[in-house]
Parts: C-alpha cells; sequence; structure tokens
C-alpha cells in the first residue's frame, strides 16, 4: 500500500532540531520488533518517509534506495555514539522526551514500545500521552508537541503525495522541517514533465531529506486480501484498488 506509518518529530524544537539527535532515535529503534511482535502486522521497515509505490520505466523509484545507517533491527552502539556526538553520552543531560499519540489501542502499543526502546537503547527518559483525535491533531499542527504519532496514505500514487510534508511551511509538514535544497528539487519535481527525469529528481530529493531523519520512519503500510486458488487475473494497486476487469474463474 503506498503509504507509511512514522512518527512526526519537531524539528522546530531544541534538542530536535540537531539531525544527530533525530537519527540516534532512529537507530535506536527495532523496526522489525514493532512490526512482527507488536503492531502484528505486514509490513516493511521504513527508513524513509516515502513509500514504495511508484514506478517508471519497470522500475520503483524506491529501488536501490540506501538505507541511511538504518537497519531492521536497532543499532544500539550507533545510536550512543550519534547521540553521544550531539552532546549527550550514554543520554547524560538529554531532556525528557514527551511521546504522544492519538486515542488507539494499536498505536498505544507502538508509542509504549518505541518508549522502552528509548529509555533501555538510549539511557533517556520518555513520558507517553494520549488524547482524542481532534485535540491530538489540533496540538501536533500548531507544533505543540515534541515527537508525535503519524502516518500517512497517499491520495493518488504519485511522489507528490509524499513530497510536501516536508516542504518549507507546507500545510502539511507538522515536522517544521526546512531546507532550501530539498524545496528547490521538490520545485523543480513540480514542473518536470520528462518520466525519467521527474524519477532522477524524486530520487535526489527523497535521499537528500532521509539523511537529515526528520521524521521517525517505521514502517510502509500494506493490504491483505483473500482469494480462491481457482481465481486468477485480479490484482490489487498501490492505492488499494482491487481490480477485477482481467478476473477468471478457473475450471475445478
Amino acid at each position: 500500500s503506498y503509504g507509511t506509518v512514522y512518527y512526526d518529530i519537531n524539528c522546530s524544537k531544541e534538542p530536535y532540531n540537531d539531525p544527530l539527535v533525530r537519527k540516534a532515535l532512529n537507530l535506536a529503534i527495532d523496526r522489525e520488533a514493532l512490526i512482527n511482535n507488536v503492531a502484528q502486522v505486514e509490513g516493511e521497515p521504513a527508513y524513509s518517509f516515502y513509500a514504495p509505490g511508484y514506478v517508471v520505466d519497470g522500475k520503483d523509484l524506491t529501488e536501490g534506495r540506501p538505507s541511511f545507517d538504518l537497519s531492521p533491527t536497532a543499532d544500539v552502539e550507533a545510536a550512543k555514539a550519534a547521540l553521544a556526538e550531539a552532546g549527550y553520552p550514554e543520554g547524560e543531560g538529554f531532556p525528557t522526551i514527551q511521546l504522544s499519540f492519538y486515542a488507539d489501542d494499536n498505536v498505544k502499543k507502538i508509542a509504549e514500545a518505541i518508549k522502552e526502546m528509548w529509555e533501555q537503547n538510549l539511557g533517556i527518559t520518555v513520558e507517553v500521552s494520549s488524547a482524542e483525535w481532534a485535540v491530538f491533531y489540533d496540538a501536533v499542527q500548531n507544533g505543540n508537541y515534541e515527537v508525535a504519532a503519524m502516518g500517512w496514505s497517499a491520495d493518488y500514487v504519485n511522489p507528490m503525495s509524499f513530497l510536501p510534508l516536508l516542504y518549507t511551511d507546507d500545510v502539511t509538514n507538522n515536522s517544521f522541517y526546512s531546507n532550501p535544497d530539498y524545496d528547490a528539487i521538490v520545485d523543480q519535481v513540480k514542473v518536470e514533465t520528462d518520466p525519467s527525469k521527474f524519477g532522477e529528481l524524486v530520487k535526489q530529493a527523497d535521499e537528500l531529506v532521509s539523511a537529515d531523519y526528520p521524521m521517525l520512519n517505521l514502517y510502509y503500510k500494506s493490504n491483505t486480501y483473500l482469494i480462491k486458488d481457482y481465481i486468477e487475473g485480479v490484482y490489487m494497486t498501490s492505492s488499494s484498488n482491487i481490480y477485477f476487469k482481467n478476473a477468471k474463474v478457473l475450471a475445478k
């Protein structure tokens, strides 16, 4: 499914305005454990906010994308090293993280797991809080948060469903991240009509911004559906639409 589960990091607030702090938070997460043991969903570990699902010349734009030093499981030593480089060796002096989420049982389980991972792997203190969606999202949009549960499912299958999420002052940019170089590439993406050049620009934008860790990316969304083995020709797109145009019922 063309979507990503992630947490927004408020890049306008200290110490989260430091890319090293954001990198440490990302490195300390065991994404496989979150997918398999906590959320218990079919999902692929996410290292970027931009999800697989858009194809140019037969290749998904995320094919061959770097991992930005992240891995399916937590890299505790690298996480500690990044936090120490940011000025917080063994978590010393790091302020208590306010981790907020909206009222949902599954989201609650993920938030509590992230709290445990950060406290255990980084030696920091995390406080979790929840609110009903309307109250929670109003706080996020107004920047009244530090790290907050979020996610995105594209309205249409095109990278421009995702790229504005980190574009300076865009209404969907709830991380309050700003990078003029990223903005300039996205401006080019908006007007590029050649599919190949369009794809290359999207890759540049994705890789530039993801190396700055403006979000805590967890996993890419997926859908599961069941179909009898005597049916063929049915397929699902990355926008979660099921098509029966070429469906056939085979002889049993």
